[in-house]
């Protein structure tokens, strides 16, 4: 099953601003973390976490 959430994307230049600030957290932080680096692209703000979704209720939680 999927996990769904209700996300809004920040806009282009917001995207980007975060992405900055990433890029310095990257190159300050000690080598041997294991951190994963979500993508600007990927960046959105969760306003509700749904989790798991029965297959068969996507279309209409998606209309919703």
């Amino acid at each position: 099953m999927p996990r769904c959430f209700v996300a809004i994307n920040p806009p282009p230049e917001i995207a980007n601003a975060i992405g900055e600030t990433q890029a310095v957290f990257r190159r300050e932080l000690l080598s041997g973390h294991s951190l994963r680096w979500t993508q600007p692209i990927q960046f959105h703000l969760t306003l509700k976490f749904l989790g798991e979704v029965e297959a068969d209720q996507l279309e209409k939680l998606s209309e919703a």
